[in-house]
């Protein structure tokens, strides 16, 4: 596994990092400002060995320019599994914009191999000390800002050059911090924060209870999720029930999760 967070200041890749192998390895970057990939970069986290799954290679950046995640022209990512194996994983972290209808990634212009999944997480930060229905209720603000990103899943698709790549997955990313102790007051149940793969709306009962898309081009795969990331400065408080949600009450019902 090759890890590299800059803390400040920006990650700028031109030469190779491999972590492949005969089982898949795992490449993380992190970087206040930007990370970015340029001409001639090269980014291995394949499986050489028969029937290994692909890699994970996951960048992520807080900076809040437009482009601050890039993906340029004439870099490589390479994610395949070895013969036999699925492909492996591409995540995309960067911030939304304040209107919460855009996430600071470039249009993507690199070779990405051998990826089962491509996913681009916009996400948003609050701060605060509780956590509350009110909060994340559909009138809340948390639930809101999400549903609004979501809506403009066709047009970012688009942007990101994306718009016919079947792997391709932008989520809704929800960070709640607190610099001491932070306290879930209430349940909170993420079962219908599932979004159209195609178009991005909540997706009606009918999706929810199957957890698969109805129509479009994408009928039949699962909905879309999200990632929820709790901080805390000191204790992390559950008072209420958290859950990704079940399908039904049934012992077998189907989990479908964030």
């Amino acid at each position: 596994r090759f890890s590299l967070t800059a803390s400040e200041g920006s990650i700028r890749i031109h030469g190779a990092i491999d972590a492949s192998g005969m089982q898949a390895g795992e490449i993380a970057l992190y970087a206040m400002t930007g990370v970015s990939l340029h001409d001639g970069a090269f980014l291995d986290a394949s499986a050489g060995g028969d029937g290994e799954e692909g890699g994970r290679i996951d960048l992520s950046t807080d900076g809040d320019a437009a482009d601050a995640l890039r993906l340029g022209s004439g870099a490589r990512i390479e994610l395949g599994g070895g013969d036999g194996g699925a492909g492996g994983i591409l995540h995309l972290r960067a911030k939304r914009s304040s209107g919460h209808t855009a996430i600071n990634i470039a249009a993507i212009e690199s070779s990405i191999a051998g990826a089962r999944s491509i996913d681009a997480e916009g996400f948003a930060t609050y701060t605060d000390t509780s956590i509350t229905s009110a909060d994340f209720g559909t009138s809340g603000a948390i639930y809101r800002n999400a549903a609004t990103f979501m809506s403009q899943t066709a047009a970012l698709r688009n942007r990101l050059g994306m718009d016919t790549n079947s792997v391709f997955r932008l989520q809704p990313g929800i960070e709640v911090w607190s610099a001491g102790q932070l306290t879930l007051e209430n349940d909170w149940s993420l079962h219908t924060w599932r979004y159209d793969p195609d178009d991005g709306p909540v997706a009606p009962a009918a999706e929810l209870a199957s957890g698969l898309d109805g129509d479009g081009s994408g009928a039949g795969t699962p909905l879309g999720t999200g990632v929820l990331t709790l901080r805390a400065g000191a204790d992390l408080v559950l008072n209420g029930t958290l859950s990704d949600g079940f399908a039904g009450t049934a012992t077998g019902a189907a989990l479908q999760g964030w």
